[in-house]
């Protein structure tokens, strides 16, 4: 019964690590933030989040190399200069504030959903792109994201809300937000395995066996990053920032009642 329960549940995380990689293949965000709601039905939170993080940093190592020449150079200091100080807090908060995971993520996953569905109001029904943010406002998505990040690894589309007002080219996003992804999971996996102890040896043998469809899934969401052109890229940023909203608001909602 042990063995079929272990195999049930890396069968789910294999599915699940392949389609969400495709996401952050194709954007170069989004694939924690996606699969975390539905690997967490599977396996304890902090399990998900370690083999999620590995998946991130591998998937945003191969980007960041492959699409080096992409990569906005101005706004990647500037983002990780900003954003890195407040990963070690988010580190010690996953294990400080663990009781209150559940609210955290109703309050991330409400606010990505409503960017979300705000955005694509405009661009579906209205047919003009949405209004940018504020700069302060931008600032603290930025920040709040910086948080979450290292918290959950899902600050991805907070932090988007900041860059994809800087960056308009589908190409220069995707390249650069890989470069800050790969900065900030190397302190954020550096600092959960040294102080809360997050990869234990099971873990690591579990992220090495979903390496095969983290690679199958990051290699189809490339090819299809190239079939689609700068509008129909933000037009797809815009609905993986609803429905990943939605699928972390329903899933905690779904732990709390």
């Amino acid at each position: 019964k042990t063995l079929f329960c272990y195999n049930q549940k890396m069968l789910w995380y294999w599915i699940i690590a392949f389609l969400s990689v495709i996401v952050e293949g194709f954007a170069g965000f989004g694939s924690t933030m996606l699969a975390l709601p539905f690997l967490a039905l599977f396996m304890d939170v902090r399990e998900g989040v370690a083999l999620l993080g590995v998946n991130a940093l591998v998937t945003s190592a191969v980007l960041t190399f492959t699409q080096r020449k992409r990569i906005n150079f101005k706004e990647f200091f500037k983002i990780v200069f900003l954003i890195v100080p407040f990963v070690p807090v988010g580190v010690f908060a996953l294990g400080a504030l663990s009781r209150y995971q559940g609210a955290l993520k109703l309050v991330l996953g409400g606010v990505i959903g409503l960017v979300g569905a705000y955005d694509c109001y405009y661009v579906f029904l209205k047919k003009t792109e949405p209004k940018p943010l504020k700069r302060p406002a931008q600032l603290v998505a930025l920040f709040s994201g910086a948080f979450i990040q290292a918290m959950f690894s899902t600050g991805g589309a907070l932090i988007t809300l900041y860059t994809s007002e800087r960056m308009r080219d589908k190409g220069e996003f995707r390249a650069t937000m890989s470069a800050v992804w790969l900065a900030t999971n190397s302190v954020a996996i550096a600092l959960r395995a040294i102080f809360l102890e997050l990869y234990p040896q099971s873990v690591r043998v579990n992220a090495l066996k979903g390496l095969p469809f983290v690679v199958c899934g990051l290699l189809l969401g490339m090819f299809l990053h190239k079939r689609v052109d700068n509008t129909g890229f933000r037009k797809a940023i815009y609905l993986i920032l609803f429905f990943g909203g939605v699928a972390t608001t329903a899933y905690t909602l779904a732990t709390i009642l």
